[in-house]
């Protein structure tokens, strides 16, 4: 949380536990997804060569899509994750014995 400090500098706050929290709970979901990426792939054959080709394509560009989504929210994840560690390392080498 940014906060405007007197003469013209700023302040920020950081919950390193609110950063771990957000990171883990991105984890979960990230895991998810990817549960719901293992469950495709089970195109039913519909009779019709076109509606057949169509939904093979879709499933195609669902599964991509849903892909890059997990990997997105894992990579986030792990940047939150990271970001609460910098600012604990950061507390700590500043203002050491300052505690958690």
């Amino acid at each position: 949380m940014a906060t405007s400090g007197g003469g013209g500098g700023g302040e920020i706050r950081v919950d390193p536990a609110a950063l771990l929290a957000v990171a883990q709970r991105l984890h979960a979901e990230a895991g998810g997804t990817a549960q719901v990426l293992a469950a495709s792939g089970r195109a039913g054959a519909s009779g019709c060569p076109e509606v057949d080709a169509a939904m093979t394509n879709f499933e195609g560009q669902w599964t991509r899509q849903v892909q890059m989504l997990s990997q997105t929210t894992e990579a986030f994840a792990a940047a939150v994750a990271s970001a609460a560690a910098d600012y604990q390392h950061t507390d700590a080498a500043v203002m050491p014995g300052a505690g958690p």
